[in-house]
């Protein structure tokens, strides 16, 4: 049964509401779709700088072997390495890495002398690094630095290299400045 006292809408006025909801409705969409892909667009920068993104992937990688010779010149210990040798790399470091072994580290390799500094930012494991100048020498020895400190760590004069391992590596090997090591890339598989 109709109710006889309801007012009736003006005419159009439901097509208008219509139109509405339907442009309400894609414009979301549109919204949606714009916010999304700003997120998976491939190659989209963002402000955030490459030193502070977490890389897809924290694993170990065997690039070479690197023995530490003891004040006999005899070996110590051999550790697996990563090789760190541009800049990409070296900025990258050991940074997110939440797991290393004992018999691992990564060795950062310039192409030329002098006097280096580096800092834990984003480094979750505390470390022992050991600069080293052109003759492989040890020069400066860093123990057990801070996790996620942006404190500097410099070298103590020139450095070609730098060694970073697992936090009390040092000690437990007995490794000291003016020891010497020898190191050597292995072919990639």
């Amino acid at each position: 049964m109709k109710n006889r006292n309801r007012r009736k809408p003006p005419q159009g006025t439901e097509r208008m509401r219509r139109p509405n909801r339907v442009l309400l409705v894609l414009v979301g969409i549109v919204i949606i779709a714009f916010g999304l892909s700003l997120f998976v667009m491939p190659g989209n920068k963002t402000s955030v700088p490459s030193s502070s993104t977490k890389p897809a992937s924290t694993e170990f990688v065997k690039q070479g072997e690197l023995t530490f010779l003891g004040p006999d010149r005899q070996p110590v210990i051999t550790i697996d390495i990563e090789i760190a040798d541009d800049d990409a790399s070296r900025e990258q470091g050991l940074m997110y890495r939440t797991t290393m072994g004992e018999n691992e580290g990564m060795l950062f390799v310039f192409f030329e002398d002098g006097f280096k500094s580096f800092w834990m930012k984003n480094t979750v494991l505390p470390l022992d690094i050991m600069f080293l100048n052109a003759n492989n020498e040890i020069t400066t020895i860093h123990r057990n630095t801070t996790p996620f400190s942006e404190q500097e760590y410099p070298s103590s004069g020139p450095a070609r290299y730098v060694i970073e391992v697992v936090g009390g590596f040092a000690d437990r090997h007995n490794i000291r400045v003016g020891n010497m090591v020898q190191w050597e890339r292995i072919p990639a598989s």
